[in-house]
Formats: C-alpha cells, structure tokens, sequence
C-alpha cells in the first residue's frame, strides 16, 4: 500500500509539473531569450535579384526562350549558312559571259620599190569578242557561243579588203552519253547541298525540343528549389518550437539543461539547411534566366523570377508500344541518321558514274562572213551589215560532229573508293538499325521510370504519414514522461526526411514525365 500510495503522488507531482510547464513556457521562452540573445550573423553581399518580380509560367517560359536563347539563335544561323550553300552550288549552273577588245597597231622594216622608193608597211587591227557558255542541270550537258568581230588595216598591198572587215560565230554542244549522264559533280554537289539543309533544319528541330526540355528541367528546378525552401523552413520551425518547449520544461524543472543544449544543436543543422534551401533557388533562378532571356536585357541579373506554376502529380496512363511507334517515327536523331544515308547513296551514285568511260557527243558549229573596202575594181566593196549576215543568216555554215571516247587503264582510285563508299554504306545501315535499338530501349527505360517515380511518391507519402503519426504519438509520450528528448528529437528528424523525400520524389516523377515526352523526339 505504501508503494502505490508513492507511486500516485509521484504521478500527480509530475502532472502538477507538465501543468505548470505548459503555462509558464512562454514565460521561459522570453526569459532564456532575452537572457541569451541569439548572436547576429555577418551581412553577406547579396545574390539574390534586387529588382522587380516577375511571374511566369512554365509555357511563358518556354515561349520565352524559343526568342532568345542563344544556343537556337546559333542554330538557326546555322540554317541560313546551308541555304547559302544551296545558293552556291546552284551557281555552277548560272551562264558565264564574257568579252573583250583589242587593237593592235605594227610598223614594219622599211621595203624597197622595184623603182627604188622605200616603202613603210604598217598595219593595224580593231577587234572585239563577246562569248557565253553554260553548264545545264540536265543530263549534264553544255552548251557555248562565242563570236568576234574586227577590222584591219594594212599599209602595204595585199588583201582583198582594204581596210578589212571581218566576223566569225562558233557554237559548240556537249552531250555526255556514259559518264556524267545520270550524275556529275556540279549536280551532285547541289543535291548534296539540298540534303544537308534538311540536316540543318532536323538540327534545329532537335535544338529547339531539347532547349524546351531544358527550360521546363529548369523552371521545375526553381519551382523545387522554392518547395525545398518552404520544407526546410517547416523543419526548422519544428525544431525551434521543440527548442521552446525544452526551454520551458527546464525552467520548471521537468528536464535536464542539456536538452536545451542538444535542441539548440538540431535548430543550428535545421538553420544550415534553410540557408542551403535559399542558396539552390538564387542558383536555379540563374540557370533559367540564361535560358531565357535576351543577353541584352539591362535588367538581366536584377529580375526575379516567381513561377506561378506549382509541382503537381497527375498520374499518366502509359501506352508502352504507342510511345515506341512514336519515337521510331518522329526521333529526329533516327531521321538525321536516315538522310546521312541518302547522302552516302549519293556519293555511290556518284562513284559509280566515275568508273564510267568518258563517251562525249559534240556538236560544233561555225560560220564567218568577211568585207570591207574592196582593192580590186572588179571587186565590190562591203559594209559591215553584210559581213554579219553571213553569219547569223547561216550564208556560208560549217557543221561538225564527233564523239569522243576517254578511258583511264585501270581506273582503280574509282573503284577503291566506290568499293569504301559501298561499305560505309553497310556500316551506316548497322549504325542506324543499333541506334533503332537504342531509341526503343531510351523510351522503356523512360516508361519504366514514370512508373516506378510514381510508385516512390506513393510510399514517399506513405511514409510521411507514418512519420507524422510516429511523431505526434512519441510527443504525447514525452509529454506524460515516458519518452526522451532524444526520442523525440530522432522522430522530428523521420518526420523531416519523411518531407524532404516526399517532395523530392514528386520532383522525380515530373522530371521522368519530362523525359518520357523528349526520348520520344529527341535524345
């Protein structure tokens, strides 16, 4: 009887004390504060914006960076270089014209007369030229036309014509019939250029889904940076509330000082992690401001970037072999992959048409008129309007015809390189049937992670739940003195972890969501 009769008034001594510790905290509170100050940490510079806010959403964002990003302005340069090529190579095709004029003035060494005189032969000629020719993009044909004109003048006798006129108009057509009929270097050069546009073009494709990749990782990193923010400061709090009641209860005598010593150490760890929470969001707000903004802006590093969008968990229905389809038909790297083949079947092409004989055919035409001042009376003189319809109107035509045949013996620089062109032909055909594997294993890997992400948030939540429940239920056995403060300590740290994990699993989750919409585009 006297064993329970101790332990009741032992029990309603430590009732009367928890009592008296829950009206008299406050009191503790502002004692042991204002007793010991909390010391002032130095000011630091400040990394943080300084300037206006400004809210913005995850699509804002995205359109954002579609108009100023660097990495696409490069790009689309880039894009504008290969259209210049296109233009270049079209220029072997363009006509070429060409002209020129010439006099030329001689005197010559001084002939004697049959009656003794000297004689001074001198002579002067005027000439002009005008040519034009072509290569054409069909069947690698070639045309050209020149024509000349001139007038000449001679001192001493002799000629027809004194002084003489004269003018001359050759045509000249090339027909390849073997080599360069189907393929020639000028052609393959401009359809070359073509493809390698479309390149530039998938590139920019690519550059564009990987940076709208790259702003919503980013802008879901600042939005997590905030949310990390938010759970430190919720576990500090907790800590510091934790501190205030150790306080209290040491003040009326319920718990030892070193309690209030080993909650001032979990405030400090809690303190170091909030400051670390606020550092991560200066660092995220940085790296999205690069992907965004103009580098010209003045207020580039002065603007806050407040997200309006929040980290949500919709859960998605994944349809595995639909995704799988979808990347094997839109991949734009297995494209790129795809047309660096065509331009290998081009240069085939190509090797195969250099192995070829040269078999020409050529078809030239000329015609010429002469006139002037005739120097026999039984001659009639002519001007020059006569001289150049003999020319054009075909009075005195010369037609000829030949085919020409060319053929190095051997010929085995064109074949070695036909043959290396055939067989990196092969090894492109395995290197996109491997990067086929490869695009269906990056698509299950990224199914399996969303998934598997959205199974973490579950127990992550679960967890946190249990946490919770562990922790209210290890207070209420603090409270009537059947718990340590270090229990309670070890359950607020669960319930911290619990948080932490909590929300970096649903960061998880949206990061493989992310993923799973580019690996069905871009890699």
């Amino acid at each position: 009887m006297s064993n329970q009769h101790s332990r009741r008034a032992s029990g309603l001594r430590v009732t009367a004390l928890l009592t008296a510790a829950a009206f008299l905290a406050p009191v503790g509170l502002a004692a042991q504060q204002a007793q010991t100050p909390p010391p002032q940490a130095p000011a630091a510079p400040a990394l943080t914006p300084q300037g206006p806010n400004l809210q913005l959403s995850m699509d804002e964002a995205v359109r954002m960076a579609m108009e100023a990003n660097l990495g696409l302005k490069v790009q689309r340069m880039q894009v504008d270089i290969a259209a210049q090529s296109i233009a270049q190579a079209r220029a072997a095709f363009l006509p070429v014209v060409s002209s020129g004029v010439s006099y030329n003035s001689t005197e010559n060494q001084p002939q004697r007369n049959f009656d003794g005189t000297l004689v001074v032969s001198q002579s002067e000629r005027i000439s002009g030229s005008g040519n034009i020719q072509q290569q054409l993009p069909w069947y690698g044909a070639s045309y050209s036309a020149n024509w000349n004109g001139n007038r000449s003048y001679s001192g001493g006798a002799g000629g027809t014509y004194n002084p003489g006129l004269g003018s001359g108009l050759q045509l000249r057509f090339v027909q390849p019939l073997w080599n360069g009929l189907v393929i020639d270097p000028q052609r393959a050069g401009l359809e070359s250029s073509q493809r390698l546009q479309v390149i530039e073009d998938l590139d920019l494709q690519q550059t564009i889904v990987t940076t709208e990749a790259n702003v919503k990782n980013a802008y879901l990193d600042l939005v997590a940076a905030r949310e990390n923010l938010k759970v430190a400061q919720q576990n500090e709090q907790l800590e510091v509330n934790a501190l205030a009641n150790a306080r209290a209860r040491v003040n009326v005598g319920v718990s030892p000082q070193t309690d209030i010593i080993a909650n001032e150490a979990a405030v400090a760890r809690s303190r170091v992690q909030t400051i670390a929470a606020e550092a991560r969001i200066s660092a995220a707000e940085d790296n999205l401001r690069r992907l965004i903004f103009d580098s010209e802006r003045q207020d580039f590093w002065d603007i806050a970037i407040v997200p309006t969008d929040q980290i949500q968990l919709q859960p998605v229905e994944i349809d595995l072999n639909r995704a799988i389809q979808n990347a094997l038909a839109n991949r734009i790297d297995l494209t790129i992959a795809k047309r660096n083949l065509e331009l290998t079947d081009l240069n085939i092409k190509v090797g195969r048409n250099n192995v070829k004989p040269d078999l020409d055919f050529q078809l030239d035409y000329s015609a010429s008129g002469t006139g002037g001042r005739a120097t026999n009376i039984d001659e009639l003189s002519r001007g020059f309007g006569s001289v150049l319809n003999d020319v054009f109107l075909f009075t005195y035509p010369a037609w000829t015809t030949s085919l020409n045949f060319r053929y190095p013996l051997g010929n085995s620089a064109a074949k070695a390189q036909l043959t290396s062109l055939q067989i990196q032909r092969q090894q492109s055909l395995v290197q996109v049937r491997d990067l086929e594997l490869a695009v269906v294993q990056q698509v299950r890997d990224a199914a399996r992670s969303v998934q598997n992400n959205f199974r973490q948030v579950e127990a992550a939540r679960a967890a946190l739940d249990a946490s919770q429940r562990n922790l209210d239920a290890e207070q209420r056995r603090f409270e009537v003195g059947i718990s340590t403060n270090l229990d309670l300590q070890v359950r607020q740290q669960q319930l911290a972890d619990a948080r932490t994990a909590e929300l970096n699993a649903i960061i998880a989750y949206n990061r493989a969501l992310i993923l799973f919409q580019r690996v069905q585009r871009v890699r």
